[in-house]
């Protein structure tokens, strides 16, 4: 989300009883309502940046056809997806909206509830509000670690494993992306883990650095094309590799 947006949530729901907006309105959040119609969702679409689906207790036909329109929503524009369902719904709705674009996911409790409200909350004032933030991916977190240690004083970093529920969660409000080409191939493959990378790029105008082996630079820039991409090398010392990110960077996060 671009922090020129409004503070705006378009929650998708039949039963307004499910979830308590008042919370998120206290801290300035507009909540507006849709129900599950196309109609009602294209009216106030373009006002939204952030869509909330707060799934019934089935998965008929006319619900389908409202996941496939949100889930082409995610896919022209700029917008932030979070789900409420139960676990057979969830199952269905995965099978037409990709994980890719989803932020994030919820049972309808109480305190999964609250959960939702709290990370919309931190979507908004991580995007809103002017961050340095770094996000690190890895499974090579003791590497990563050493690395943060240098950077912690100067920027937000979010230190995570290769898993995609994870990055969604975070890449909204991300600035410079870096990310361990070892681990990250290993998990997702060549072909599906540069897709996911333009995609993110595009989505929110990240800057690149890819961490590889000594040998791994070309194959990075055998799949990549974006201009921008850097990638430093993983044999190189974790306090080198964090002055790299200080210097390069540190001009294109916002002023505190």
């Amino acid at each position: 989300m671009n922090a020129d947006k409004k503070c705006t949530v378009c929650m998708i729901e039949n039963d307004h009883n499910k979830f308590r907006a008042d919370y998120l309105e206290s801290k300035g959040i507009e909540i507006v309502n849709a129900g599950f119609s196309v109609d009602s969702i294209a009216l106030i679409k373009n006002q939204s940046n952030l869509f909330i689906l707060m799934m019934p207790d089935s998965y008929p036909l006319s619900i389908k056809g409202i996941c496939l329109y949100i889930r082409d929503l995610c896919l022209e524009e700029d917008k932030t997806l979070f789900i409420c369902a139960g676990d057979d719904v969830m199952a269905e709705v995965k099978k037409d909206i990709p994980k890719l674009f989803i932020t994030g996911t919820y049972r309808p409790s109480g305190e999964m509830m609250m959960q939702l409200s709290n990370d919309i909350l931190a979507c908004f004032s991580n995007n809103v509000i002017a961050r340095r933030s770094i996000l690190m991916i890895d499974s090579d977190l003791e590497y990563m670690e050493k690395m943060n240690t240098f950077l912690e004083d100067k920027f937000s970093v979010t230190l995570i494993k290769p898993d995609m529920g994870l990055v969604n969660r975070h890449i909204a409000y991300t600035n410079v992306l870096v990310i361990g080409m070892d681990s990250m191939i290993t998990v997702w493959g060549n072909a599906l883990l540069f897709a996911m990378v333009e995609r993110w790029q595009k989505l929110n105008d990240l800057k690149l650095v890819f961490l590889a082996r000594n040998k791994g630079e070309q194959q990075v820039f055998n799949y990549i094309k974006i201009e921008s991409a850097t990638c430093i090398s993983k044999e190189t010392h974790p306090k080198k590799n964090a002055a790299y990110l200080i210097n390069n960077y540190a001009s294109e996060f916002p002023k505190l």
